[in-house]
């Protein structure tokens, strides 16, 4: 075989692969994330059960966070097939924010949902031994509307004890809509070609001056080329 013919043959195989990537990229693109801003306060250093210290050296607890988001028809689900999303660990740390920049960002795992619920747990991350639990909230049903500002979530401590009781964790959420995605629950695509159309905010296709229809594609000679009279 002719370095020709095997040049072609590669040229056609990475193609081949190429196109298979692209297009499998585009398949994985969901059309929106949720945010959420956490604070967190455990004064007394304090797990599920006594204290988050093993070795005397240690300060406190080395806390951080899971987050479990499933589909609101469900009261409980171990599944998160929504979205999950692990923290990273704050070491020593009574209390924790993260909002603003530093807010959390979980990754849908599917289109979303009219209603979600979600779980927050906080863990010791310990080093030679398991993790300690220290607490876990969950949330009442919650509508997703991306129109909707940052919003605080009602949440339930679910295993309540004696050590963890002072325990206090807030959480809120908002949904926001990736790029070229608009609507409630970001279902309606939208990009503009910059030749025929743009988008406005609710995602509606907006006609360019000698275009018109529903997708923008009815083209008007005449405002391209003058017509001749009576045209």
């Amino acid at each position: 075989m002719g370095r020709y013919q095997c040049n072609n043959i590669l040229f056609a195989l990475t193609f081949t692969l190429l196109s298979c990537y692209f297009r499998h990229s585009k398949a994985q693109i969901l059309p929106g994330k949720i945010y959420l801003e956490l604070f967190y306060a455990n004064p007394w250093h304090k797990a599920k059960y006594g204290r988050c210290e093993f070795f005397p050296h240690e300060k406190g607890c080395d806390v951080f966070f899971k987050i479990c988001i499933w589909n609101g028809t469900t009261f409980s689900s171990s599944h998160c097939d929504v979205g999950r999303q692990t923290t990273e660990t704050f070491e020593d740390a009574k209390t924790v924010v993260l909002g603003g920049e530093d807010y959390v960002q979980v990754p849908l795992r599917t289109f979303p949902p009219p209603t979600i619920r979600l779980r927050v747990e906080a863990w010791d991350k310990d080093r030679l031994s398991s993790h300690d639990h220290i607490v876990s909230f969950v949330s009442e049903a919650v509508e997703l509307d991306s129109r909707a500002p940052l919003r605080t979530i009602n949440l339930l401590k679910i295993d309540r004890t004696s050590d963890n009781e002072d325990v206090e964790i807030k959480v809120s959420l908002k949904l926001e809509c990736a790029s070229h995605y608009h609507g409630r629950l970001c279902e309606i695509y939208c990009q503009p070609d910059f030749k025929s159309y743009t988008c406005d905010s609710q995602g509606n296709r907006v006609c360019y001056p000698g275009f018109a229809g529903p997708m923008c594609n009815m083209k008007d000679y005449c405002f391209f080329e003058p017509c001749a009279p009576f045209a």
